[in-house]
């Protein structure tokens, strides 16, 4: 994974290429299990998490799309952005108030297409709130 701040790229869209699921196991959070329990025996355990099991060299559910793009897990929903807690001044993004790091993984297919990826972020950002547990 090559990481590079948000703002090196004006646009981004997911064009359903499946490099991230060809290349990145997908590891999967509580809530992810419990959705995607109802697909049956689809989870591997690793020593440090659970995980999408894989057929060859690709997620379990893509074919020539994903399968469960509906319900696919938080990593899949936030590739190719990673979001930190520290970065430079290039990677920067502020949301309601709180300073956000935005970087991407300069591998993904769909930078460079698509919508601002400003927009993208936002959208990204409001999803994570949506959905994150409440303390």
């Amino acid at each position: 994974m090559e990481l590079a701040p948000y703002s090196e790229f004006k646009r981004w869209r997911c064009i359903h290429c499946g490099y991230c699921c060809g290349e990145y196991d997908i590891s999967l959070g509580y809530e992810d299990e419990r959705i995607l329990r109802k697909f049956g025996s689809i989870f591997s355990y690793g020593k440090i998490g659970v995980y999408l099991k894989r057929k060859g060299d690709k997620c379990i559910f893509r074919k020539s799309r994903c399968k469960i793009y509906r319900f696919r897990p938080v990593a899949c929903r936030k590739y190719p952005f990673y979001i930190r807690n520290s970065g430079d001044e290039k990677s920067e993004f502020l949301y309601n108030e709180k300073c956000y790091h935005i970087f991407v993984d300069r591998n993904c297919r769909g930078l460079g297409v698509g919508e601002d990826i400003e927009k993208a972020i936002v959208r990204l950002l409001r999803w994570i709130e949506r959905h994150s547990p409440t303390p």
